[in-house]
């Protein structure tokens, strides 16, 4: 089942760490740091008998069904040695409407933002909390899961934290753990209305990585580098940024951070793109993600997985050729058999990948069928997108941590998660004055003439423009 991420309902996730306080016990007044803002605590605690001084009072079952004689509050083993009481999960927890399962809802404001906090001993991967659009809705699907799958290690108490905003759409708090076991506990629960404070921690940040990118990359006007003016313009931003480290409101501050995050996306979007040359390695960057595509075993050794996933470091006298064949991606124009334009796309291995279904895997063992066959779309920013003929549709992660899958059943344009950056694996695999010397496709031997455009399109009727024309690049004007 696929967990759709309602980001734009969450300000913070995370530990969060509360100035001169422990994770036992928050008050109005309590700062709270999370994801480099700053929150004050108000009002009180929201949930009812939050630490279980009066046994298994407010907690329930699916239902609002009063908890049964399966759960038990102990404090032997408790945190902090004991001082604070815990509520002991049931040995044999069943599913989520048993009476053996917690199912506790809290009904919060659209427009707030909210602290909550606990300790736990959680030993089921079908606990935690999640904000749902209904009292009785805790699927995944729609919903957005703060805590899930966290299991601990030994009878160590882990705090778990975050601070969120509440959409309309997502009104309910649900604390909802089952199928537990008799090592599943929690303590110390705490909910509170949280305010944001004004700190410059993000600010500052912001306006360090826009210097360090302008740092780490060059004006010019050869493929990887940026415009001139686009670096003014960029560092003007930062300059109008920097004035916004004396502003008194949170929105002042907020706001200089959003315009540098969309100035430096702007700056991005200007990179003079690497065309997309035919048997080149490249390492293909998921803009979304930041990870590079990688074809590494994961499942059957028979039927492999397409991958995000880091692009680990080498030795600086790593013969570039030789390291990280895996992540080193090649387009391979697709054999005349297939009757189709477009490329086969392998690996440095020679591994070649096709499409089953929505999932891309290799070894492919047909490169005509179109579904070992991918199309190459240009994007604003130097991005790509590919598109797999079997399919239609586009090669994309559902999420951005590494050895996560690339589908095949995604969206294109205006999709963040489908763009991708071409990066030479290889420098002397890339021709930087032209592409003669890259075989785009076979000419035919009677002496046709074979246009191709630059992301090896054929072409019947070229018009201005660049294309590649019997295998040379040329200027059709």
């Amino acid at each position: 089942m696929k967990v759709k991420s309602l980001l734009f309902a969450v300000l913070a996730l995370g530990a969060a760490g509360a100035s001169a306080q422990s994770p036992y016990t928050y008050e109005a007044g309590n700062e709270i740091e999370a994801n480099e803002n700053l929150y004050k605590l108000t009002g009180e605690n929201l949930i009812t008998n939050g630490y279980f001084a009066d046994g298994t009072t407010g907690w329930t079952s699916y239902g609002d069904a009063p908890l049964g004689d399966a759960f038990t509050v102990s404090s032997d083993g408790g945190p902090d040695g004991g001082r604070y009481n815990y509520l002991q999960m049931p040995a044999s927890g069943q599913g989520i409407t048993s009476s053996t399962a917690l199912y506790t809802v809290y009904r919060l404001e659209a427009g707030k933002t909210y602290f909550v906090s606990y300790l736990g001993q959680v030993k089921t991967t079908y606990g935690g909390i999640l904000l749902s659009g209904g009292s009785q809705d805790a699927s995944e699907d729609g919903n957005y899961t703060l805590f899930r799958e966290d299991v601990s290690e030994g009878d160590e108490w882990k705090h778990y934290s975050a601070v969120f905003t509440v959409d309309a759409a997502h009104e309910y708090m649900i604390f909802t753990f089952r199928w537990t076991n008799s090592d599943t506990r929690i303590a110390c629960v705490n909910l509170f209305e949280a305010e944001q404070q004004v700190t410059y921690t993000r600010l500052e940040k912001a306006i360090a990585d826009a210097e360090q990118l302008l740092a780490d990359t060059e004006a010019g006007t050869e493929p990887g580098q940026y415009p001139a003016d686009a670096r003014t313009t960029l560092l003007n931003a930062i300059e109008a940024a920097k004035g916004a480290l004396t502003a008194t409101t949170v929105a002042e501050v907020e706001g200089a951070v959003a315009d540098l995050s969309a100035a430096v996306a702007a700056y991005k979007n200007t990179r003079v793109p690497y065309e997309l040359q035919a048997n080149v390695r490249y390492y293909v960057k998921n803009v979304w993600s930041g990870l590079f595509l990688n074809l590494n075993w994961q499942g059957d050794p028979a039927k492999q997985r397409l991958l995000l996933r880091s692009l680990p470091e080498t030795e600086a006298d790593a013969d570039p050729a030789e390291v990280n064949k895996d992540f080193q991606i090649v387009f391979v124009p697709a054999p005349e058999s297939a009757g189709v334009e477009g490329y086969n796309i392998r690996n440095a291995n020679n591994d070649f990948i096709y499409r089953d279904s929505w999932n891309i895997f290799y070894p492919s063992t047909d490169l005509s069928s179109n579904n070992s066959i991918f199309t190459v779309e240009s994007v604003e920013g130097g991005r790509i997108l590919i598109k797999n003929l079997g399919s239609g549709l586009y090669l994309a992660p559902d999420n951005n941590w590494s050895w996560s899958p690339v589908y095949s059943d995604k969206e294109g344009e205006g999709n963040e998660k489908a763009y991708y950056l071409l990066e030479p694996a290889v420098p002397g695999d890339y021709n930087f004055s032209g592409v003669e010397n890259v075989t785009m496709q076979p000419a035919v031997e009677t002496g046709e003439t074979v246009v191709y455009d630059l992301f090896g399109r054929r072409v019947a009727n070229p018009s201005n423009g660049i294309y590649i024309i019997n295998g040379k690049k040329t200027v059709v004007r």
